[in-house]
């Protein structure tokens, strides 16, 4: 039986030095309680930057006040500037593919640019993630659950792939 995946994929139409998409937060909820209505938990879409070299997820404090999020704890965090002590939220994040994850702690921080939310390994690592830079087109394409290992020595390019 085939295994029911969800996917998206960005089409860039260029080289791009970062990798963004829409995202849709939520304030934390369960969604397996019963009766739960989901137009009852308003979400927002925000931009968001995709980082590998991200432990964790992120928001900056402007996602923060508008969906007036109350901290849970405090986080210790090490970046290129150095050590930070950090408010601590829990949020629910929806992908462009309609996948949600209930209840992820993140933290707030400062992101670069004009993102607002950062997507760090937390989430990466639930599904295949996959970047292409054919004809100076970047596509990033992202699916879950993982459904298979992508490995470019073990599965490499045909001698002629136009054929």
């Amino acid at each position: 039986m085939p295994i029911k995946h969800n996917s998206f994929t960005i089409n860039y139409h260029n080289h791009v030095n970062v990798i963004t998409s829409k995202v849709v937060i939520y304030p934390a909820f369960d969604p397996r309680k019963p009766g739960l209505k989901i137009k009852d938990y308003p979400g927002r879409e925000f931009l968001a930057i995709w980082d590998t070299g991200a432990t964790s997820s992120a928001i900056t404090d402007a996602v923060v006040q508008s969906m007036n999020l109350k901290p849970i704890g405090i986080a210790e965090v090490h970046t290129a500037s150095g050590n930070h002590r950090v408010n601590k939220y829990i949020i629910n994040i929806r992908l462009p593919n309609k996948v949600g994850f209930p209840e992820v702690i993140v933290i707030c921080g400062n992101i670069a640019g004009p993102a607002e939310v950062l997507i760090g390994m937390d989430i990466i690592r639930c599904g295949d993630f996959a970047i292409s830079n054919k004809d100076k087109n970047t596509v990033f394409s992202f699916r879950i659950p993982s459904v298979e290992t992508i490995d470019f020595v073990k599965n490499p390019f045909k001698e002629n792939p136009l054929e």
